[in-house]
């Protein structure tokens, strides 16, 4: 410290100016050094809030950005389902085929051919001694009519889950109503 603080020599006035304008250089050097440090630690400052701003903007949208990955790999994943069950219904849909084209190939025995005539004749004489008409195309409920071919019709229709001893008696009713009055 003793270093710092003893004067050099000096020679003559001359070289006292001199030192006090490399004193003074010094100071202005310094205060210049120092107005720069100040400077730059302002800008510091103000690119650490800058970063600091574009870093909470970067979360905002790496948030964003994980929640548009998670909603994709939820539909991803839905897809994925869908085609998996696709996949199932079209190995169903190809089974079926194939089924209904080995019966449309197939043929009938002739013991079968025979059933299936029988069936229809007394279906038809069924339909001529009744004068029942069933109405095939109503699912949720028992339709059709009843007519003697002459002066009489009838509707009927009665709901799928009505008793069938109850609908068996008001049929039967029917046919002997459409029979009044006929000679035998």
């Amino acid at each position: 410290m003793e270093d710092i603080l003893a004067l050099p020599a000096v020679n003559g006035p001359d070289e006292v100016l001199d030192i006090l304008n490399k004193i003074s250089n010094t100071r202005l050097a310094d205060e210049k050094f120092s107005h720069k440090v100040e400077e730059y630690e302002s800008k510091i400052c103000e690119i650490s809030k800058e970063v600091k701003a574009l870093k909470n903007a970067v979360d905002s949208e790496q948030q964003v950005l994980d929640s548009k990955i998670a909603e994709f790999e939820d539909y991803n994943n839905l897809l994925m389902n869908l085609k998996r069950d696709h996949d199932i219904k079209q190995a169903e849909v190809d089974l079926l085929s194939r089924k209904r084209n080995k019966l449309e190939n197939a043929t009938l025995s002739l013991k079968d051919q025979q059933l299936i005539t029988t069936g229809k004749r007394k279906l038809e004489l069924y339909k001529s001694f009744t004068g029942v008409r069933w109405d095939y195309s109503c699912t949720n409920s028992i339709e059709g009519f009843i007519t003697n071919k002459k002066d009489y019709i009838k509707k009927f229709c009665f709901k799928n889950n009505e008793d069938y001893k109850t609908i068996r008696e008001q049929l039967w009713e029917y046919i002997r109503e459409s029979t009044d009055g006929y000679k035998w």
